[in-house]
């Protein structure tokens, strides 16, 4: 990728989305658009990383420990504050209002009392600056959970932070993360 490029990121979970959403960007691959403003050229690539399903992520088998890369900038609001630190409970509250705001409502979770700890990092802060100055942790994090149906929960939130983000802004390209499985 070249300094000027731009990748965009669109992640879904609904299948009947797919189809519309294919057509819509074929109609302009090769041409110039705009995005929030912002001048692109669409090129004739769309790479499709990987496909699932609510039911498929409900389904995922158990992890005591889960880590995440961070690949931009996450952070947190906590106390009207912001929290470049992703603290176990603020990471998966974080995911679970997306999940419970996305996932049909046979999967819902209700509100967690998060016991998970932080086992290790290797974090750094980063700032961006827009029109805002934003600030956020980039690396990797790993979390520990000794309760059972936490560990249950917080993987299938874990997978599901790979379509959703994690944290503040993740419309603005912040949170980006990736759940790392065992290996």
């Amino acid at each position: 990728m070249r300094d000027k490029d731009l990748e965009i990121r669109i992640t879904l979970l609904t299948r009947q989305l797919l189809s519309p959403l294919l057509l819509g960007l074929s109609q302009d691959l090769g041409k110039k658009i705009a995005i929030a403003k912002i001048p692109c050229l669409l090129k004739f690539q769309i790479d499709l990383l990987s496909t699932t399903s609510y039911k498929d992520l409900f389904n995922k088998t158990p992890e005591n420990t889960i880590s995440f890369r961070f690949h931009s900038p996450t952070s947190f609001k906590q106390n009207n504050c912001i929290q470049p630190f992703p603290l176990p409970e603020l990471v998966f509250n974080s995911l679970l209002r997306r999940w419970n705001t996305f996932a049909p409502a046979e999967y819902h979770f209700p509100k967690i009392d998060w016991q998970g700890m932080t086992t290790a990092y290797d974090l750094k802060t980063k700032v961006i600056k827009k029109e805002v100055t934003e600030i956020g942790s980039v690396g990797w994090v790993r979390y520990a959970f000794k309760n059972d149906e936490q560990a249950r929960i917080a993987t299938i939130l874990a997978n599901f932070a790979n379509f959703s983000g994690i944290g503040r802004k993740t419309a603005l390209g912040m949170g980006r993360s990736q759940f790392k499985p065992k290996i």
